[in-house]
């Protein structure tokens, strides 16, 4: 085998090993973060390691959010309109992330959520368990962001809030500030 050969098998190798590492990597991930959907829905404790790699998970735009915010964001979509759907829910979601980067409410998800006067269901949480699909909406808008205008700030059943309807669904407003 000459010297080329040599180099390329090295090279090809080299590659092999690369992208095995990266499976291994990914299944751990996987794992991981598994264990920690299951623990936080089941209220065990998960595999040591698995809240850092859902702490890391939920990083948007160098925002860090832990489970307590993926949780409560899943809470407050899950009692506020869970019997109207997926969309309502997300657009729910949606409202709590777009009042935490506005000047008129808390910056916290749960500041948001516990503000005098917001979110009638807050006293509710813990009281049923919530299905692993709102779970993984709430992840997503974490993830991805809002699905919504940032201005959308209202969700109620009365039109009346906010300055003009942005959507309506199943009765369920969602109102520019």
């Amino acid at each position: 085998m000459n010297e080329r050969q040599e180099i390329k098998r090295l090279v090809n190798l080299t590659k092999l090993l690369a992208v095995l590492l990266l499976v291994l990597i990914i299944v751990e991930f996987m794992s991981c973060e598994r264990s920690a959907r299951a623990a936080i829905i089941t209220g065990e404790k998960p595999l040591a390691g698995a809240s850092y790699y859902m702490q890391k998970l939920i990083e948007k735009d160098g925002e860090i959010f832990n489970h307590e915010d993926r949780d409560l964001l899943a809470e407050v979509m899950y009692h506020e309109n869970y019997c109207n759907g997926y969309e309502v829910m997300l657009y729910t979601g949606s409202v709590v992330l777009n009042r935490v980067k506005h000047k008129w409410f808390p910056d916290t998800i749960k500041g948001v959520l516990y503000q005098k006067g917001q979110y009638a269901t807050t006293h509710k949480f813990f009281t049923k368990e919530i299905p692993a699909e709102v779970y993984d909406i709430a992840l997503h808008l974490l993830l991805c962001g809002s699905q919504a205008p940032d201005n959308v700030i209202f969700q109620s059943t009365h039109k009346e809030f906010g300055h003009g309807v942005w959507k309506c669904i199943k009765g369920e407003y969602f109102n520019y500030e």
